[in-house]
């Protein structure tokens, strides 16, 4: 994308105009709809690329370009026009555009600015990533991007949505030591090859200076917000002001119970990254009453007192007191069994029998479940194995390895087993040459369906009282190297059989869906016509990479849980779904994106911010109402100078393979068990 940033500079668009208002960036007279005039609205402009060897190919129009681009206008049902963008990719490679929907102007020293459209996915042949926000500048030209990825919201949905970017000026940006005085408002577009998109776009404006207007829960969600705590416990939430505070503001929290039990909050508010608004994080008192909380906020000048007004998303209630007015923006339930579960991978713990030496040190957190994919002992369903002496098609087992596995983590009683049934081993696979990460056959499908349904409900069985859930394979539809090989009416009849034997072992026992794309993995049949999505309780992802916030609301990285969790409650809505969510492996890889505010790469943090990070991290998860969390991975340290401490910021390996445990990081991580956790098994 550099490229491009450069080439617009040369071609001499690098105007300045500061901007003080919020200004409607669609300006071009509203044609006939489909006149298909090919021309773009004033002072937008539009790049786009393919990557093809050495030579980048521009956009252009069919037949000869290899990224194809038209225009037309109309006007909505609403009476506000709009511009539809048609995209084709030809080229047999990946494509990105960047539309510009203004030239760069000039960023005030520290400010807020916000960017907005309104955009609708007309037709589209294939998934296509989509992101909002802004190019940066320095005096040295073009810097980097600041972007709000809506790939998920979009391609969930079917009606137009409305996109938000904020971008806070004044600090260096990421890692760069650089800082933005000249930002560029943009829609980028990633299409794989053979991609065609037809994008409604409407309402785009750009702002700054934009103070306090309103009060939600978290601004970007319209969903009924019910968060829970115990007492004694910290609660965490986020109030969705929009904007920054035109003065010194306090704010103050009141929790009213339902038998009229008060408990009062205030602190000033400072709203470093208007993405996230004014953040809480506060220790409820140990002798509170458990019971349901209505969580009521309020507003005043900090030097006059006086009440600041506040415009009420349209989930908030508005309530009347002698206080004045305060708005209802969340419910919370104090219980002392309220909190999160908090999880753990271990690729050894207990240590294969005749493998490497990882699972002999002591473990320095506690966690409420283990999850078994990619533990040594029991990846892949390996205790699954072939009878080669009475050739019976559903094979045996050799329970030595899961029972070395299951007795280490948890005795008797103790829910801490997330046995994730992937994989099919070679002698079972419907495709024993299918290629895989796992090695040949393993991402298939099983040859004989009863037989491995046969073989999930011998595992459950025999560990049932210790199972905290069980989950339906692991990221499928990561295409033809990932880790499933067959279709979708497949892996619905895998979810099914997981999910009968594990109820017929234990109906109290959750079934976990398959961590994936959830507008594709929620939508699949059985081969009898049955929904996917009713043989699981939870619905998985992965989201690496995604932080949290920190004390006063400021993002740790571009990449927002927050934005994540969301992202997949707007498509478990638009699917008429109501699911926990359980996200079952979360790290960090090696190449995150830092935010502004906190500029360090997480592999350079110091152990203390590192720890500080994944505290908050989980802190997010807890508020967002995440019912499971599973940490990637406590032992998978890489001997990489850019990823010393793995993904999971607790291990850490030598270039000799010789691991070891960060206790700081690991003290972090243990409060934050203990501060958002359920009670421990």
């Amino acid at each position: 994308m550099a490229g491009v940033a450069r080439l617009l500079v040369l071609m001499g668009i690098f105007l300045s105009a500061p901007i003080h208002a919020e200004t409607n960036l669609l300006t071009n007279p509203v044609l006939a709809p489909g006149s298909g005039s090919n021309s773009l609205p004033t002072g937008w402009a539009h790049q786009g690329w393919v990557p093809d060897g050495s030579v980048n190919h521009q956009m252009g129009t069919c037949p000869n370009a290899y990224l194809c681009a038209s225009y037309s206008y109309g006007t909505d049902f609403d009476g506000k026009p709009y511009v539809d963008v048609s995209l084709n990719n030809t080229s047999g490679s990946y494509a990105y555009t960047n539309l510009f929907f203004n030239q760069p102007v000039v960023a005030s020293a520290a400010d807020s600015y916000r960017v907005t459209v309104t955009a609708k996915i007309v037709a589209t042949n294939m998934p296509v990533s989509i992101g909002l926000g802004f190019h940066l500048y320095d005096v040295a030209g073009y810097l980097w991007e600041s972007t709000t990825d809506y790939s998920q919201r979009l391609n969930g949905g079917g009606g137009a949505q409305s996109l938000l970017h904020h971008f806070q000026t004044g600090v260096p940006y990421a890692n760069t030591g650089r800082t933005p005085s000249q930002i560029q408002p943009r829609l980028n577009i990633y299409l794989v090859a053979g991609a065609q998109l037809q994008i409604r776009l409407k309402s785009p404006w750009l702002g700054n200076a934009i103070h306090l207007a309103s009060v939600g829960v978290d601004m970007r969600t319209g969903l009924p917000h019910r968060v829970s705590a115990a007492p004694g416990k910290v609660f965490k939430f986020t109030a969705g002001l929009q904007g920054r505070p035109a003065s010194a503001a306090k704010a103050y929290v009141t929790l009213v119970s339902t038998t009229g039990v008060t408990q009062n909050f205030n602190h000033l508010v400072s709203v470093v990254d208007p993405n996230f608004g004014d953040a809480w994080q506060v220790l409820l008192p140990a002798e509170m009453p458990a019971g349901d909380y209505s969580i009521r906020y309020q507003l005043r000048n900090a030097a006059t007192g006086s009440l600041v007004a506040l415009q009420p998303d349209a989930d908030v209630r508005v309530v009347a007191g002698a206080a004045g007015t305060t708005y209802e923006i969340g419910r919370l339930d104090v219980s002392a069994t309220a909190g999160m579960s908090i999880g753990q991978h271990f690729h050894g713990h207990p240590g294969r029998i005749g493998g490497n030496s990882r699972g002999t040190d002591p473990i320095l957190v506690p966690y409420h479940f283990v999850r078994s994919h990619d533990s040594e002992n029991v990846v892949g369903n390996s205790w699954w194995i072939e009878d080669s002496v009475t050739r019976n098609p559903d094979g045996k087992f050799d329970w030595t390895e899961f029972d070395r596995w299951a007795n280490f983590h948890a005795t008797p009683g103790q829910k801490k087993l997330l046995i994730t049934f992937f994989g099919t081993p070679v002698w079972a696979s419907s495709n024993p040459t299918a290629p895989g990460p796992y090695g040949p056959g393993i991402t298939a499908p099983p040859q004989n369906m009863a037989s491995y349904q046969r073989m999930v409900r011998d595992t459950v069985s025999r560990y049932r009282d210790r199972i905290f859930a069980t989950e339906c394979w692991n990221e499928p539809g990561t295409g033809p190297t990932g880790y499933f090989a067959g279709t979708g009416t497949q892996l619905a009849d895998i979810c099914k059989a997981i999910y009968v034997s594990t109820k017929a072992a234990d109906p109290a026992i959750p079934v976990i869906c398959p961590a994936a794309d959830l507008s594709w993995v929620l939508t699949l049949t059985t081969s009898q016509g049955e929904p996917l999505h009713q043989f699981c309780d939870w619905v998985g992802n992965h989201p690496y990479n995604s932080t949290g916030t920190d004390l006063v609301g400021a993002d740790y990285s571009i990449d927002r849980l927050g934005d994540f969790v969301e992202q997949m409650e707007l498509q478990l809505k638009q699917l008429g779904l109501n699911k926990p969510i359980a996200l079952t492996e979360w790290g960090m890889f090696c190449a995150d994106r830092p935010s502004p505010a906190h500029p360090t790469h997480f592999h350079y943090m110091t152990s203390q911010s590192r720890g500080d990070l994944l505290y908050q991290m989980l802190a997010k998860a807890k508020e967002k109402g995440v019912v499971a969390l599973g940490l990637y991975s406590y032992d998978s340290g890489k001997a990489d100078a850019d990823c010393p401490f793995g993904y999971e910021g607790i291990g850490s390996v030598d270039a000799n393979g010789q691991y070891s445990y960060d206790a700081i990081t690991a003290q972090r991580v243990s409060q934050a068990v203990r501060d958002f956790g359920k009670p421990l098994p």
